[in-house]
């Protein structure tokens, strides 16, 4: 079925898997961007997007909307894992519940450490709204997407 084939490439070497290698072999501080936006595309916004795109085909989604479903779905997903580093700078251990300044630990580079805390905070507000716009192209009401795309988005953990 189609839902399978979705959760299949997401979940493979040009997904998930992909990500995660990528994350295990490290970004060091003389690569690039695209990098890093490579690795949380393919590790993080791909487990959104299937989610995302499953969903959307079991709804009865053609194939534009599964398109623009993808596309709101790697926005949310990238601005979750810029959060994410964002948080193991400015959180603490009893609201994240993990360890903080991981990456730092473990010379990883991120957003922050890339393009400075300030900008990372831009850069998932830019992608956050372009995702709800994308959203709202769509034309159709689900106030529970809506509602756990906007946390997942302004998460505190």
């Amino acid at each position: 079925s189609k839902a399978m084939a979705i959760l299949a490439k997401k979940a493979g070497v040009f997904g998930m898997i992909g990500g995660q290698v990528v994350d295990i072999e490290g970004c060091k501080n003389n690569e690039m961007e695209d990098r890093l936006n490579a690795m949380y595309k393919l590790k993080t916004s791909a487990l959104i997007e299937a989610s995302m795109m499953i969903g959307a085909v079991l709804a009865g989604a053609n194939e534009q909307e599964l398109i623009v479903v993808e596309e709101i779905a790697s926005n949310i997903g990238l601005a979750f894992q810029i959060q994410d580093d964002i948080l193991d700078v400015t959180s603490t251990v009893e609201v994240l519940g993990k360890p903080i300044h991981s990456d730092e630990r473990n010379e990883k580079v991120t957003y922050v450490t890339l393009i400075g805390l300030e900008n990372a905070k831009q850069e998932v507000a830019l992608l956050s709204n372009k995702g709800l716009l994308g959203f709202d192209t769509l034309g159709r009401k689900n106030e529970f997407l809506l509602e756990l795309i906007i946390k997942l988005i302004t998460r505190e953990r």
